[in-house]
């Protein structure tokens, strides 16, 4: 009797044992996630972003001190596609200000006038659409290229000047025709997280031969800068 007994025991514990096997090695596979898989979640983001710029490069073109008080800000709205851990397709949409100011040199004596004023600017705004490739290099360390079209919808050019009272005047015209419509431009970014130095530059002529400007003259081209993520 108690061989009979004993024997059942074994068996009903063997078989509850493996049971009990079977139910975790079940949870262990249902709870497994592939990492490398970048879920529907995550493909679609979008954040804010801000860049500080000032411009680099040599003088173009008889303009003297472009570097001088030359600033720019854009506002950008950042839409970012990820294919895989390595490749994010980035889009930017914003606004842009930028603020060219210059000395007139000696071969300069006839743009944007035939004065020659102590200090000029030259101020446009613009609405700006950009594609980019953004590439992981390690954890959150990335590379971005892309390029870069701008519309500008303000064109303002400031200058001071006196009057015959040697009074001091500050003078600003509007809508310049010899400013173009549109820049195109091709940008890198290097960053970690929500920090990135940005390059810009700039591949056609900002300026246009008009009827009242004969000769044109350039500022650089190059324009450097620092964004922050929000």
């Amino acid at each position: 009797m108690n061989k009979t007994i004993l024997t059942i025991a074994i068996i009903i514990a063997g078989f509850c044992n493996l049971k009990a096997q079977t139910v975790v090695l079940e949870e262990e596979v249902s709870k497994t996630i592939d990492s490398t898989k970048v879920t529907n979640e995550d493909k679609l983001r979008s954040d804010f972003m801000i860049d500080f710029t000032f411009y680099g490069g040599g003088d173009e073109k008889g303009f003297k001190g472009t570097l001088e008080n030359s600033l720019g800000v854009n506002f950008y709205f950042n839409l970012k596609y990820k294919l895989n851990n390595t490749f994010t397709i980035v889009s930017q949409s914003g606004f842009n200000l930028e603020s060219y100011a210059f000395k007139k040199s000696d071969t300069n004596t006839v743009f944007p006038s035939i004065i020659k004023n102590d200090m000029e600017n030259f101020t446009v705004s613009a609405f700006v659409l950009s594609l980019g490739t953004r590439i992981n290099i390690y954890k959150k360390l990335y590379t971005e290229i892309g390029v870069m079209s701008k519309y500008n919808f303000s064109k303002v050019h400031y200058y001071q000047t006196k009057d015959v009272n040697n009074k001091l005047m500050e003078v600003y015209v509007h809508d310049l025709d010899y400013i173009k419509d549109f820049n195109h431009e091709a940008y890198v970014r290097i960053g970690y997280n929500v920090i990135n130095f940005v390059g810009y530059y700039r591949l056609n002529d900002m300026f246009q031969k008009v009827s009242y400007t004969p000769a044109v003259y350039e500022v650089p081209r190059l324009r450097l800068g620092i964004s922050f993520g929000l």
